[in-house]
Order: C-alpha cells, then sequence, then structure tokens
C-alpha cells in the first residue's frame, strides 16, 4: 500500500491490491510453467544422452566383427571405420547437447521477460495508485 493511501477510498485500495495480486500470480504460474519446462527439457536430455551412449555401446562392440568377417582386421579401413564411428558419436552428441543449450537458453530468456513484465506491470499500478492518490488529495485541498 502507498504512502498517503488514506485518500483513496476502499474500492481504489482493494482494486490496486487485486491487481497487485494479479501481477504476481502471473509472474509466479510463468515461472512454474517455466520450470516444468525446464525439468522435462533436462529428464528428456539425460534420457537421450544414455540411448546414445547405449546405443553407439553397441554398435561398437558389433565393428570388429563386420571387418574380422572380411578379413579386415588389420587393415587402414578397419581404423578408419573405428576413427570414423567417434567422429558420427561425438557428432550427434555434440547435436544433442547443443539442441539441450538452446532449449535452457530459451528458457532463461523466457523467466527474464516474465521479471521484466512483472516489474513493469508492479511500476504502472504503483503510478496508477500515486496518480489516484494525488487527485484525490488534490480535490480535498480545492475543498477546503
Amino acid at each position: 500500500m502507498a504512502p498517503n493511501s488514506q485518500y483513496l477510498s476502499p474500492e481504489d485500495v482493494n482494486y490496486f491490491g487485486t491487481t497487485r495480486r494479479r501481477v504476481n500470480d502471473t509472474f509466479n504460474l510463468g515461472s512454474a510453467q517455466n520450470l516444468y519446462q525446464r525439468q522435462t527439457a533436462q529428464s528428456a536430455f539425460g534420457r537421450t544422452k544414455n540411448n546414445l551412449f547405449t546405443s553407439f555401446a553397441r554398435m561398437r562392440d558389433k565393428l570388429p566383427g563386420q571387418y574380422a568377417s572380411r578379413g579386415l582386421l588389420n587393415s587402414g579401413l578397419y581404423q578408419k571405420g573405428i576413427a570414423d564411428f567417434g567422429q558420427r558419436k561425438n557428432q550427434q552428441i555434440g547435436e544433442v547437447t547443443a539442441q539441450f543449450g538452446e532449449q535452457m537458453a530459451g528458457l532463461d530468456l523466457a523467466e527474464r521477460q516474465l521479471g521484466q513484465v512483472r516489474t513493469s506491470a508492479s511500476m504502472d499500478v504503483d503510478e496508477q495508485e500515486q496518480s489516484r492518490i494525488a487527485a484525490a488529495a488534490s480535490l480535498l485541498r480545492a475543498a477546503r
């Protein structure tokens, strides 16, 4: 409640209190949704990364057999196959990690925007209240 709020009617006091609660409730709801999305994204990232590692481990275990059956284990082709395999693994993990980073950056931005909207809305309510108080005080002074 603002100083000099004795100049406000009970309806005005209720209006400004309700408006402030609405602003804070909107921010809190948005923050809760953002937190949920963040936790969901973190879980999905963990599962995806784990699945990739599991899949790559299975593929790596099969790799020598594919070359051995053709008698190429001691060839440069096998070494190139291992190098290509490692490169594909690193690329896919890098892509998943980058995608997760982008998601987190978007959620960070959303949280900052929520805070800015709340700050602006709160300032607007404060300005409206001060304006209403000033108008009421002016009317009282004029009536004396």
